[in-house]
């Protein structure tokens, strides 16, 4: 009985209300693609308002992410990543990051988290309350997530902005 109500409830929920579903896709080196996984799932489960889903994503986040190796030995990561809605399919973000540090890998996870955030989902969350002002959402917690705000203190940065 419980059950039918939660799915009752969330078919009557405000649209602000229920989470934003994100689709995750990582394609990486196998030595560090599980890494790097773990990292953006944390960051995006630290959003209060969003869901990490497998099917019927409001958006996906595509990482594809590399490592070379230099002539003198000094390898560099390189992680590109695109943000699309699912409909319509549309492309609302994009970013390329490159650093020489295994710690990167996190630093960049909370980089790509926050301006995906800043950039997509908050222009989302006003929407949905513009489609519904009578109601007021809750504040999602996404710490380091405002615009032009740095939370990696390291020299990744998007090499293009993000569309909007």
């Amino acid at each position: 009985m419980t059950g039918k109500l939660l799915v009752a409830a969330l078919a009557v929920a405000p649209l602000w209300a229920q989470p934003i579903r994100v689709k995750l896709s990582v394609r990486a080196d196998q030595n560090f693609e599980a890494e790097l996984r773990s990292y953006l799932h944390r960051e995006l489960r630290s959003l209060a308002d969003v869901s990490v889903v497998q099917e019927a994503p409001d958006y996906y986040l595509e990482i594809v992410a590399g490592r070379s190796d230099s002539v003198q030995g000094v390898g560099a990561y390189a992680l590109s990543c695109v943000a699309l809605r699912s409909l319509p399919l549309e492309l609302v973000g994009h970013a390329l990051l490159i650093q020489d540090s295994r710690k990167f890998l996190g630093e960049a996870a909370r980089a790509v988290v926050a301006t995906f955030d800043a950039d997509v989902l908050e222009p989302e969350r006003q929407d949905r309350q513009r489609r519904n002002p009578r109601l007021t959402p809750p504040v999602p917690a996404s710490p380091g997530s405002s615009p032009g705000s740095s939370t990696t203190g390291s020299s990744a940065r998007p090499a293009h902005p993000s569309p909007r």
